[in-house]
Formats: C-alpha cells, structure tokens, sequence
C-alpha cells in the first residue's frame, strides 16, 4: 500500500512538471503584437503611397488670384514692435545688483562702489 501511494505522488509530480513545461514553452504573446503591429505598419505605409500618388495629380489653378473679391481684401495686420533681447544666459547670477536674503552686508557691485 504504501509502495503504490509513492508511484502514484511520483506521477502526479512527474504529470505537474511536464504540464507546466508544456505551458511554458508556448510562444510568448509578443509574437501576436509584433505580427500586428508588422500589419498595421505595412497598411499605414501603403495608405501613405496611395495618398502622396493621389497628391500628385492635384492641379491648382491660380486664377483664383486674378479674382475680384481675392483683389479687393484688405491687410489689417500689424507691424510687430522689436523687443530687447535678454540675456544669454538667464540663470546666471546678474552682476549689477545682489539680492540679500540673509539680512547680512550687500556685497553686490554697486554696494562696493558706494
């Protein structure tokens, strides 16, 4: 009797090991996403061809500048005003003035000159 239950818990261990050999050695998922992902890649490129060879039989007609109301539109834009430009290099410490959070002396350039 207690022959038969070690042949018995040796095959069900032996049945285990080889069921989750089986199941491990399958193809991981990622071959699935990356046949996919290949598909819709090859899709989008030949809808892309097919859109740039459609583009190419557009033809535009310039009279539309010739037209009467394109002649009489008026500009209502604005010169942009010039700024000054700022420094190079914005988070470099200024060398005129020093700002005193520690209540101390200013030790900035304009303090040294006064």
């Amino acid at each position: 009797m207690a022959n038969n239950k070690k042949i018995i818990i040796t095959a069900v261990v032996v049945l285990i090991g080889l069921l989750m050999y089986a199941l491990s050695s399958s193809k991981p998922e990622t071959d699935i996403i990356t046949t996919i992902e290949a598909t819709n890649t090859e899709t989008g490129e030949r809808e892309m061809l097919k859109l740039l060879t459609d583009m190419k039989t557009i033809r535009l007609d310039g009279k539309i500048f010739e037209n009467e109301v394109y002649v009489n539109l008026q500009d209502f834009s604005r010169n942009v005003i010039e700024e000054p430009i700022g420094r190079q290099d914005p988070f470099a410490p200024l060398k005129d003035t020093a700002v005193n959070l520690s209540g101390g002396e200013d030790l900035s350039d304009q303090a040294l000159l006064r």
